[in-house]
């Protein structure tokens, strides 16, 4: 096996796990955004009546989704520049 091969087959493989590293990181984003995280700002809001609503919404709600965002877009960017790798090996 050539050595263009060997780098080839560890970017693909690096790929794959990116992808399905990238898949996690969105579905955590949709699953907290949609369901959990107004949940979690509920009993969040519920728990802390003499706190300001908008902030209780952005600790419970809006940090763990810009968190997860950021995560989601670093995960995107290192899969692109894997991808970029690769089409300059073939």
């Amino acid at each position: 096996m050539s050595k263009e091969n060997s780098h080839a087959y560890e970017l693909l493989r690096q790929r794959d796990a990116l992808k399905r590293t990238r898949q996690v990181w969105v579905g955590l984003l949709v699953v907290w955004g949609v369901v959990v995280g107004w949940v979690v700002f509920g009993l969040f809001n519920a728990v802390t009546d003499d706190v300001d609503v908008r902030l209780s919404w952005a600790l419970a709600w809006l940090l763990p989704v810009a968190i997860l965002a950021a995560g989601s877009l670093v995960t995107q960017s290192r899969l692109r520049a894997c991808e970029a790798g690769l089409r300059a090996v073939s």
